[in-house]
């Protein structure tokens, strides 16, 4: 029994060492679930002034040029989905506290011509920041980050122009109104995301 106690003894004293190293490299591990997270280096977030996004690529060293295309069409997308969320949620609620009458036929039409403007617009836009390269790994690729940046207010008055100058559209939309309201709007999806 005594040998038994001894032998215990030793194996505690001898596994104490390793789970203190164990409880070290525990607490020095990351707690995301993703391991270690860095800032991307294009980053763009959203502002009061714009709306932002990053894009990012990963393929190999030789193709460069078509992962920065790649990277650029990622935030456009980014961007694209913000603006088009922010921009039905403004038509919806416009038609309806305006009682437009034939909302349904009035809201649908807008929503269309404001896709084609939000998509004309993010098309045109380029990198704000970037692009930027990884090191090489060990296969030889790398990933590209790019931000780009779609202003509010210039967007703003681009839908609210198209819009006034359809007939249909005109007769219902209140062009100032309407404008205000989506500088509100545009406003708003920064301050509720932060």
């Amino acid at each position: 029994m005594r040998k038994i106690l001894m032998i215990a003894m030793a194996l505690a004293i001898a596994l104490i060492p390793l789970t203190g190293e164990a409880k070290k490299k525990k607490e020095n591990k990351s707690k995301s679930p993703f391991g270690e997270v860095f800032e991307v280096p294009a980053n763009e977030h959203d502002t009061e002034e714009y709306f932002g996004a990053p894009g990012i690529a990963y393929g190999n060293i030789a193709n460069m040029g078509e992962l920065q295309l790649l990277a650029l069409k990622n935030a456009q997308n980014a961007v694209r989905q913000k603006i088009k969320h922010s921009y039905k949620g403004l038509i919806t609620d416009y038609a309806s506290t305006m009682n437009l009458g034939n909302g349904d036929n009035i809201q649908s039409k807008a929503d269309r011509r404001g896709d084609q403007i939000i998509d004309a617009v993010v098309n045109d836009t380029q990198a704000s920041k970037g692009p930027f390269f990884s090191e090489p790994d060990d296969k030889g690729n790398v990933t590209c980050y790019i931000g780009i940046r779609v202003y509010k207010k210039e967007l703003a008055k681009k839908v609210s122009d198209t819009l006034s100058e359809d007939e249909e559209l005109k007769l219902m939309f209140k062009e100032d109104e309407f404008r205000k309201r989506m500088d509100e709007t545009f406003k708003k999806y920064k301050e509720e995301k932060q």
